[in-house]
């Protein structure tokens, strides 16, 4: 909520790109893609389960 307050100067502005903050348009779209990764990658992590064979996931396994 409110990802896009500081994106255009007024509310007249908001269907007129021209007019938008270049650097906060960038830097919301990477946020955007930040989560989407975050999220996709959330499960299939979730359901993983740490190798007993693996020494350093070995130390993992009190966790899961």
């Amino acid at each position: 909520m409110g990802e896009t307050s500081g994106l255009y100067p007024s509310s007249k502005d908001k269907y007129k790109p021209s007019a938008w903050d270049s650097a906060k348009v960038a830097e919301l779209l990477k946020m955007r893609a930040a989560i989407d990764a975050v999220a996709k990658r959330g499960e299939k992590v979730h359901r993983a389960k740490p190798n007993p064979k693996d020494p350093i996931e070995k130390l993992l396994i009190p966790y899961h």
